[in-house]
């Protein structure tokens, strides 16, 4: 009975390696490697570079390189001053950002508040001691001020980075009421009633300020995207060390122009004209960019008929309706709240006169400063909406060149253009080295967009008309509302 068993799980063994052995068979390995749909790249016929004489020497991948290329840093975009107000709580952070100046994601900083005089503290509490960047780099909390002025200072600190710091001012908010109002006498009013929060909707048109620099960024990117050889090439080597000369920029070169090739022409036949939809529609939307806010106006001088107010932007509206109903009116609106795309509050105090009419009174607004990082935001819809709706859930630039340059074929195929060096693996190293260096080429090209868009202050100045609809005297709506200085547009206000 025991030989009887034991033959009978010989039988079951050998019959399941022969199973195996044969599945191995029916798939066998991509000799130079495959593509992302699992196709096999064909081995090139010949080996495209000539490799010289002599002793090359040993290629290892350059981590030192490449741990410079992903390394991050804290930036906080002004002059590190900040105001703040008594007794009430201000959102208050900064933005990490990569080597190559883009927004990096999920760092953890840490805040600590610095106290001039600990023996008279200033009431000043932070809600959270570390936050984590989000999606457009801005690590924040939130601060409570005291409830007397004073001055404090707030260290942010990340690992293996140099910190920064913030002086902060704590203020009394000044009134926006004029000293001069007299209250409701009818006899005295020459204006309309205009103390209250409007709620605001701007549209604005950027692209018409940022010039031919734009433009040419928006062609580079493209011509980059439809041939990076030698753009990809170059940062792939950049991470293989050890090669004489220019051997393994050749070799490396050599092998991303022809998996390029391969995988547009058999997979991706459109790619050209998909990357020009890409930049045409970032173009589009930003000749009509939407900022919803508020509007905070105080008690006008009724005399002077002038007025204090507070300009805010709170939510960005990317408005891109790529497939979207015709008769859907609400399809394609891309929100991010400013709150999470800037450092602070994006607010400013403003004055405006008002000017009597026969039928509306007109408000002209004096020239104010509002500020927007427009590269992250335009960045992050470029990255997060365009390029997967084009190209199948690729959310980076990083990521869109993989899909085209899948680095186990470039690292195979560059490895039969480099010397042969016992016990060591090229094509691992390569493979590696490329890996890397599309991360690198994403952020390049995202940098690109973002050095284009380096305009984060806008100047402008409005005017617009007051409608009274109750006959009360009081402003109930603000029409035909239009900005111009640097950033032009036009806006409308509705009392809350």
């Amino acid at each position: 009975m025991k030989l009887r068993f034991w033959s009978l799980r010989l039988i079951l063994f050998f019959g399941a390696m022969i199973t195996i052995t044969a599945c191995a068979e029916a798939i066998p390995e991509c000799e130079c490697g495959s593509t992302d749909d699992g196709g096999c790249v064909p081995c090139p016929e010949t080996r495209g570079v000539d490799i010289p004489d002599g002793d090359l020497g040993v290629p290892f991948l350059n981590q030192d390189q490449i741990d410079e290329n992903e390394r991050y840093y804290l930036n906080q975009e002004g002059r590190g001053q900040v105001t703040i107000y008594t007794g009430e709580q201000t959102e208050l952070g900064i933005r990490v950002i990569t080597s190559f100046g883009n927004p990096a994601e999920g760092i953890t900083v840490n805040f600590d508040l610095q106290e001039p005089n600990p023996n008279e503290p200033s009431g000043v509490r932070l809600q959270a001691r570390s936050a984590r960047s989000n999606e457009y780099g801005v690590a924040k909390i939130l601060i409570q001020a005291g409830p007397d002025p004073a001055f404090v200072r707030l260290n942010m600190a990340a690992p293996n980075v140099a910190g920064l710091g913030y002086d902060i001012n704590v203020v009394d908010r000044p009134s926006l009421d004029s000293p001069n109002n007299m209250g409701p006498d009818p006899d005295m009013l020459r204006c309309l009633k205009t103390k209250g929060t409007y709620n605001i909707v701007n549209r604005y048109q950027p692209a018409s300020i940022l010039g031919d620099d734009f433009n040419r960024a928006l062609q580079r990117i493209h011509t980059l995207i439809t041939d990076p050889g030698s753009f990809v090439g170059d940062l792939v080597a950049d991470n293989i060390g050890g090669i004489v000369g220019n051997v393994a920029g050749a070799a490396v070169r050599y092998a991303v122009n022809y998996v390029f090739q391969y995988v547009v022409q058999n997979e991706l036949p459109d790619w050209a004209r998909r990357t020009i939809g890409v930049t045409t529609d970032v173009t589009t939307t930003l000749t009509d960019l939407e900022i919803r806010g508020t509007m905070q106006l105080g008690d006008e001088d009724p005399m002077a008929c002038t007025v204090q107010g507070i300009h805010r932007w709170e939510t960005l509206v990317f408005v891109w309706r790529n497939n979207c109903d015709p008769n859907d009116a609400q399809c394609g609106r891309i929100e991010i709240p400013m709150n999470e795309l800037g450092l602070s509050a994006s607010e400013t105090e403003f004055t405006a006169s008002i000017e009597d009419g026969p039928f509306t009174d007109t408000m002209r607004i004096d020239e104010h400063q509002l500020q927007m990082n427009l590269g992250v935001a335009v960045i992050w819809f470029l990255e997060r909406t365009v390029l997967p709706n084009y190209f199948n859930g690729m959310n980076s630039f990083g990521d869109l060149l993989g899909r085209v340059i899948p680095c186990d074929a470039v690292g195979r195929i560059a490895a039969n253009n480099l010397p042969d060096v016992p016990f060591v693996n090229e094509a691992r190293i390569v493979a590696d080295a490329c890996r890397a260096g599309l991360r690198s080429a994403g952020q390049v090209l995202a940098r690109e967009l973002g050095e284009a868009l380096n305009i984060d202050t806008f100047a402008m100045s409005g005017v617009c008309q007051l409608r009274d609809q109750d006959m009360n005297n009081t402003v109930d709506l603000l029409e035909d509302g239009m900005w111009t200085g640097q950033l032009e547009g036009t806006f409308t206000g509705e009392r809350r």
